[in-house]
């Protein structure tokens, strides 16, 4: 048997394929909606992931500043407090300054002191090794205050200047490493 077409009208025929087409859309526009989606949903997570590793890189940056600056300001307030000694005024008034002015520094020193090892990872060889070399310097200064210090002014100087290179050299790779980080997005 031979399939024949039926004998209608062309408004007949036209009604049939708008009935027929109408349903082909609807679906054809739910899968597309849905690939659309799907396609914005993937973007959204990509883009989420970057703003969250921009977020982080820049928390790293920040950190790598404060560090470095805390360290400076450090270094630079160790070699200070070595000198003191060295620097005592005579005169009573200006000895009342210097002390202020010492005490002052010293209240900076452990201030820094603390900022620098809170931001110290605990669980990291090198952030121990640096922790371990700013230990080192501040037992060398104090030690420079004990009474029986027979070291003379150069060998404590020298001394002190090895320190300060040991902590300078193992803060360096630890920045080096965070840039590493930064640069690779971790």
């Amino acid at each position: 048997m031979i399939w024949q077409f039926p004998n209608w009208t062309v408004s007949e025929w036209s009604s049939l394929i708008t009935a027929s087409v109408a349903p082909i859309s609807v679906i054809g526009g739910l899968v597309l909606q849905w690939r659309i989606s799907k396609r914005q949903s993937i973007a959204q997570e990509r883009i989420a992931a970057r703003v969250a590793a921009d977020n982080i890189s820049a928390m790293r940056q920040a950190w790598i500043n404060e560090v470095r600056d805390d360290c400076a300001e450090y270094f630079q307030l160790l070699a200070r407090l070595a000198s003191a000694k060295e620097l005592k005024p005579d005169n009573p008034d200006e000895q009342k300054a210097y002390l202020r002015q010492l005490a002052e520094a010293a209240h900076r020193s452990a201030q820094l002191t603390h900022r620098i090892r809170l931001r110290l990872n605990p669980n990291e060889t090198e952030h121990e090794l640096l922790r371990d070399a700013l230990n080192g310097l501040i037992v060398h200064v104090k030690g420079q205050y004990d009474e029986g210090s027979s070291s003379s002014y150069r060998e404590y100087f020298e001394e002190m200047e090895r320190l300060r290179g040991k902590a300078t050299m193992r803060l360096q790779k630890i920045l080096k490493s965070e840039w590493e980080r930064i640069k690779r997005g971790d």
